[in-house]
C-alpha cells in the first residue's frame, strides 16, 4: 500500500508510474529471495539503517521521479524479510537539516513497526501467501 501511494504521487505518465512500481516490487522480491548485495549494480543502494542496526534500507534514485526508501528487517526466521516502511524521500525544502529530520522520522517509524511486529512475528504463518517471496 505504501509503495502504491508513494509511486502514485510521482511525476510522469501512468505508464512511467507502473514501470517504477514494477521496478520497486522486483527489487523487493529479489531482497526477499536473498538476491540483493551491498552496493547494487544499477545505482540503487542496500545498506544498514544508520539509526537502527537491526534494519536495512534499500534506496532508489530515479531522477525527476524522486528518491524512494524501503526500510526492512531480516529477522532470521519466517518471514525472511519484513517490509517496515516505504516512502518517497522528501527533499522539497532544499534544507539539509530539514531533509535529515524528515528522513530520521521515517527511520524511527520503521523501528517502531519492527519492535511492535516482532512480538507476534508480523502475523506471519508458515506458507503465508502474502509474503513477497511466495
Amino acid at each position: 500500500m505504501e509503495i502504491e501511494q508513494a509511486v502514485s504521487q510521482t511525476k510522469g505518465s501512468m505508464i512511467d508510474r507502473a514501470a517504477l512500481h514494477g521496478e520497486i516490487l522486483g527489487q523487493v522480491r529479489r531482497a526477499a529471495a536473498g538476491k540483493l548485495r551491498l552496493g547494487l549494480d544499477n545505482g540503487d543502494v542496500l545498506e544498514p539503517v544508520r539509526r537502527n542496526p537491526d534494519l536495512w534500507e534499500i534506496k532508489w534514485k530515479r531522477g525527476k521521479r524522486g528518491e524512494f526508501r524501503l526500510y526492512h528487517a531480516e529477522p532470521g526466521n519466517a518471514p525472511d524479510l519484513v517490509g517496515l516502511r516505504f516512502h518517497a524521500k522528501d527533499t522539497s525544502s532544499n534544507d539539509a537539516d530539514e531533509i535529515e529530520h524528515l528522513q530520521n522520522a521515517e527511520m524511527d517509524e520503521a523501528g517502531r513497526r519492527f519492535v511492535d511486529g516482532v512480538k507476534d512475528r508480523w502475523g506471519h504463518t508458515p506458507g503465508c501467501h502474502d509474503c513477497a517471496g511466495s
